[in-house]
């Protein structure tokens, strides 16, 4: 299921969030607003709106079911996560991917 908005989304004034204009006129690098954003920790939502987009677009080109992906992401962190403990703190590539995506427990 790739049938959604496809670029690069960012947030814009006010919260919104959307994909920035590519066109050639005045619009030129604006966030185009397709979400607007409200309540508490709106700033903080609004960027992971636009992050998901952003990461589901770059799995639609890579012929991924983007969907399918963030549905099964949690599953997909603890394999990975999994085999980079495996492969010990002798795997540079291993301890950057677990400081990455857990910061406080990249020592473990």
């Amino acid at each position: 299921m790739n049938e959604f908005t496809k670029g690069v989304w960012s947030v814009g004034w006010k919260n919104t969030v959307g994909i920035k204009s590519k066109e050639d006129d005045q619009t030129r690098g604006m966030t185009i607003p397709l979400v607007d954003v409200y309540g508490q920790d709106a700033i903080a939502n609004a960027d992971l709106i636009a992050t998901c987009f952003t990461s589901a677009t770059k799995l639609a080109e890579a012929g991924y079911d983007a969907q399918a992906v963030m549905e099964a992401l949690p599953e997909i962190v603890l394999v990975a996560r999994s085999a980079a403990m495996e492969q010990g703190p002798e795997n540079p590539r291993a301890v950057a991917f677990l400081a990455r995506i857990r910061p406080e427990a990249s020592h473990e």
